[in-house]
């Protein structure tokens, strides 16, 4: 026996190694929370701002929701936050640590399937790729003998775009919103739920989306629901409800100079803290010179104190609630007492708890946070001033900077107006244009036996002058029968308007309504010859209505009819008339400020009672709230839905120039061009209403069906007169040469 070769090295290594893979299976995972798997294992892919190993010491201020998913007790995080913050990095940290650590089945829903696939393919895909301990996690099939090395497909036919398969059995799938059978097909016990403010009120008429997946984790003890998005508007924000339904949370970072805790707002110009900046002599905003100072001493920050206090940050529970007798509103009770005992750390965070019994009175079963971009330290503070400037009388903008980077609900206007209130501001017109004029709109409402018109002047600033309303009555009662109803109205819209110092206007762009029954398919044939000129067919979409409480209110593309394929828009009717709304209610003349012709050219009661004739309202089904506009039952509302048709076609014309300024510049310009004009022009003096088309208004009475306003012929020059130019699209006359 002494011939047969020793054996035992080779068997105690394979005892080593079988104890070895004994021990790691055994082994539970390791106890580590999302931001420190994050740090341990997440590679971000090339093409991110800083590819590489992540840090959550980059954006300390996400570590707190970060935390939150493992924290006991929490089965509901919702965060509301700006853009471009930790939002779905937050969900992609998670979904990676529970791929790694503790598999779980996964349903991620997002508004839209084409979202839900975008979605997968740029974020989910790289991090996959990217992450070494999650590549060897996800199912991948064997290449086939023969097939070249990167031929095959890398995963089988379970592991698709919105679907994916991992090695021990678990998945995450990827749906849509509006889609009942995504929502309701699948069981896990973590839902992931992205941009919650654009998900419709109903799944296909079948419920509430939010609720019919979360009930499909209900049966988990270990079930996680995470719902994120930025806020929309006041009243119909899903994010900003479920918040409120939260404990709450704000992040605090302390002050450099004086040490106090505080929330970072934006501030204004009355309040101690928040942004602050300069302005030169002649009142010009500086805004290079932004800094945030501190609500509780006034110091201004540096830039550098302002990064140091960022990496301080820690959040803690601010829901107001009710103990011991007593109402208790911690960030309140703070500010007014820093040195009192508000809050008691747990371990997790700092739970508030009552002054009188020290006990903690708020749960963190549902734990919410907010988040402005105030906090990123990739916010530059003389950036978010520029843009804060930009947007001020610019309803639109004005809501994307308080969604997107206050991380606020807009609450537009929604005031009562009373028609006597805006009839009173009528004012006599130097001329058919007002001075101020730079640019027509026109809104144009289809009934089934008249045309009605609206003409509005654009200003700098957004300053809104109302030139005309017409009505044009079809013959026999049917506008679909009579072209000469709609050649009087093309007519009105080419026809030259004047100012006081002489120069002529035409209509830039009109917003014809097609969305009636009988009429639509002749309101888009009719438009679409008249493109070039920007005579868009529009069709208004409620927005709320339908659950999409994000639509703008011009879309960046048109939608093609489903006969003859012609272009026509759908605008924001919700947005559109929140925006209306807020130039109505401004009070003081200036921007957005709208004007009324007066005298000769008054629009009467009627006008100014359609103008007002619509409500917002607020609905309410279940937990789910939204504004609809509401028009009373007997009250015609014809000249509102005319001058919201005109500023949509503002929005469209400004989003065609691309650059919000546009207005203000085409003022510069004209401002430019003009001769200064020592007398008012005799020959374009406001006409009498009997002579001028454009001022026949819905008070009229004596108009007999088929016939519309006359409209003055075109004169011809004077002999030896030169004669006029022709208006070009920018809005003015073309120079005349050597005028000089």
């Amino acid at each position: 026996m002494s011939g047969l070769p020793d054996l035992s090295p080779p068997v105690g290594r394979l005892r080593e190694l079988l104890a070895k893979a004994l021990r790691d299976h055994m082994r539970p995972p390791p106890r580590m929370t999302v931001d420190e798997w994050a740090d341990a294992y997440r590679i971000l892919p090339p093409g991110s701002p800083e590819p590489g190993p992540w840090r959550t010491a980059t954006f300390e201020v996400a570590r707190g929701p970060m935390r939150a998913v493992t924290e006991p007790g929490v089965k509901i995080l919702t965060g509301a936050a700006a853009t471009q913050i930790w939002k779905t990095e937050l969900i992609l940290n998670a979904i990676g640590r529970t791929i790694h650590l503790s598999p779980k089945n996964i349903v991620m829903i997002q508004p839209k399937t084409d979202a839900a696939r975008s979605w997968s393919r740029q974020r989910l895909a790289p991090m996959l790729r990217e992450c070494p301990v999650l590549a060897e996690k996800l199912v991948r099939r064997k290449k086939r003998k023969g097939e070249a090395e990167g031929g095959a497909k890398a995963r089988d036919s379970a592991n698709s775009t919105l679907e994916k398969t991992f090695t021990d059995g678990s998945w995450i799938f990827c749906g849509s919103a509006q889609s009942a059978t995504d929502l309701a097909g699948r069981n896990a016990p973590l839902t992931f739920l992205d941009e919650v403010g654009r998900f419709p009120l109903s799944a296909g008429g079948e419920g509430d989306p939010i609720i019919m997946v979360e009930k499909r984790a209900g049966n988990f003890p270990d079930r996680l629901s995470i719902r994120v998005s930025s806020p929309g508007n006041k009243g119909e924000c899903r994010i900003w409800s479920s918040y409120l339904d939260s404990d709450q949370r704000r992040a605090f970072v302390p002050c450099p100079h004086c040490g106090v805790r505080q929330v970072m707002r934006w501030g204004s110009k009355d309040s101690r803290g928040g942004v602050k900046w300069s302005k030169d002599a002649d009142r010009n905003h500086l805004p290079d010179m932004a800094a945030y100072a501190c609500e509780s001493c006034g110091c201004v920050w540096s830039r550098k104190e302002h990064l140091e206090a960022l990496q301080q940050v820690d959040w803690r529970q601010c829901r107001a609630f009710k103990c011991c007798g007593e109402d208790h509103d911690p960030e309140e009770g703070h500010r007014q007492n820093p040195e009192a005992t508000v809050w008691r750390h747990d371990g997790w965070v700092w739970r508030a708890v009552c002054r009188k019994c020290n006990r903690m009175a708020i749960s963190n079963r549902h734990a919410g946070f907010w988040c402005s971009r105030l906090y990123s330290p990739k916010q530059e503070l003389p950036d978010a001033v520029r843009e804060f400037l930009a947007s001020r009388g610019h309803p639109e903008q004005e809501k994307a900077f308080q969604n997107t980077v206050l991380a606020e609900v807009y609450e537009g206007a929604v005031e009562e107006l009373s028609y006597s209130s805006l009839e009173s501001r009528e004012e006599q017109y130097p001329a058919e244009v007002p001075d101020g004029v730079v640019l027509l709109m026109a809104g144009v409402d289809v009934q089934e036996n008249r045309l009605e018109c609206t003409i509005l002047g654009f200003g700098r600033g957004g300053e809104i002058w109302v030139i005309s309303h017409t009505v044009f009555w079809a013959a026999e009662g049917d506008v679909v029968t009579d072209p000469a109803c709609w050649d009087e109205l093309d007519r009105h819209l080419l026809r030259l308007r004047h100012r006081r110092d002489g120069l002529a206007f035409i209509v830039e762009a009109a917003a014809v309504d097609s969305g009636g029954r009988k009429t639509t398919h002749m309101v888009y044939e009719w438009c679409h010859k008249r493109m070039s000129r920007r005579v868009w067919a529009v069709k208004g979409n409620g927005g709320t209505q339908k659950g999409d409480t994000s639509r703008a209110i011009w879309p960046r593309r048109p939608t093609l009819s489903k006969k003859g394929q012609v272009p026509f828009y759908v605008i924001g009717s919700n947005a559109t008339k929140f925006a209306v709304r807020g130039l109505l209610a401004t009070k003081a003349p200036g921007p957005r400020y709208v004007h009324f012709p007066g005298e000769e050219r008054a629009l009467g009661a009627q006008y100014f009672q359609q103008l007002t004739a619509e409500r917002p309202v607020t609905r309410h089904k279940g937990n789910l709230s939204w504004v609809e506009w509401d028009c009373p039952d007997g009250k015609r509302n014809e000249t509102w839905d005319c001058f919201c048709y005109a500023y949509a076609a503002y929005c469209g014309w400004v989003q065609a120039n691309t650059d919000p300024d546009a207005l203000d510049r085409l003022a510069d310009d004209l401002r430019l061009r003009t001769r200064p004009s020592p007398a008012p022009v005799a020959d374009v003096a406001a006409p009498a209403r009997s002579a001028a088309a454009s001022v026949d208004t819905v008070e009229r009475t004596d108009q007999q069906p088929g016939k519309s306003p006359d409209m003055p012929p075109p004169q011809p020059p004077e002999d030896g007169a030169e004669p006029a130019a022709r208006p070009s699209r920018t809005g003015w006359l073309a120079p005349r040469r050597r005028w000089l």
